[in-house]
């Protein structure tokens, strides 16, 4: 999906129902697989300014009254009226919240560490997680200057589901992220603990964030250590890790896309002007 956001503090033209200054060029994917919705968005800027506060991945969940925040503030269960914000001086490791409701469904919203996911474009005390009108987000900018020609991207994923394990000690709960089983394991406090292992686990998932949690994979049991109370990111393996052969004969496809600064992909300009060529601006001048 192309959106195009327009500056807001320009008044549209004298008679004009609408704003008529492109700000930024947005582009978004989201891909939903079983109980996951995954996310790519990325924008361009169109201009220059600074970004007064930008918010990620938020909570999409209706009825929750508990929060889990993994390394953030809140590792236990806590109600949703109890919670405020928190920074990322305090808490720079954290990633992922999850809300559960009393029938024990839960909406875990985590964000890759890349780009904007990585928080480098916050201040030490800006706020790295915020709740305000009964919604929790993630996050992404606070005051922080752009430029004409830039771009940000982040992604990440929802997952919707009952917690395969949901105690005092561990919760886990099981998603898809772009066709890979994920993992998302928290753990409420320092310990050991051995459970059953599902048909399913493998042993084959790479840790894509992990902090003081060791696992040890057998036949039958898996055995979680924690060093204090954290959390950690699973993600299934890839099958092809390895290319068996290639072929140097296969031409090599570039992409070729060209939209206006509204966000119209059109055939390449005959016409001077401004245009957005593979996610860059163009001049175009003859």
């Amino acid at each position: 999906m192309w959106n195009t956001l327009f500056d807001p503090l320009i008044d549209p033209a004298e008679g004009a129902t609408s704003l008529s200054s492109p700000l930024i060029i947005e582009h978004a994917t989201y891909t939903l697989e079983d109980n996951s919705i995954a996310v790519v968005l990325e924008h361009q800027y169109l201009k220059s300014f600074t970004v007064s506060r930008y918010y990620g991945m938020q909570s999409m969940f209706v009825g929750e009254n508990v929060i889990l925040t993994p390394n953030g503030p809140y590792i236990k269960w806590i109600s949703q009226g109890s919670i405020k914000n928190f920074s990322k001086k305090k808490f720079p490791w954290f990633s992922h919240f999850a809300e559960r409701a009393p029938g024990g469904w839960c909406q875990t919203t985590w964000l890759m560490d890349d780009d904007l996911g990585a928080h480098g474009c916050l201040q030490d005390d800006s706020p790295i997680f915020s709740r305000a009108s009964n919604k929790c987000y993630h996050v992404l900018m606070d005051n922080w200057p752009v430029e004409a020609g830039e771009s940000h991207r982040w992604q990440g994923v929802y997952v919707w589901s009952r917690p395969l394990i949901d105690d005092d000690f561990l919760t886990i709960t099981k998603g898809v992220f772009h066709g890979r089983t994920l993992l998302i394991v928290d753990a409420k406090q320092a310990g050991t603990c051995t459970i059953d292992r599902p048909a399913w686990w493998t042993e084959f998932y790479r840790s894509v964030t992990s902090h003081n949690l060791d696992f040890v994979v057998t036949d039958n049991l898996i055995t979680i250590t924690a060093d204090k109370a954290t959390s950690s990111i699973l993600l299934e393996i890839e099958e092809l890790d390895v290319v068996d052969d290639v072929q140097s004969d296969v031409p090599c496809h570039r992409r070729d896309e060209w939209y206006t600064l509204q966000g119209q992909r059109i055939a390449p300009p005959s016409q001077p002007g401004i245009y957005l060529h593979n996610s860059s601006k163009v001049l175009i001048n003859r």
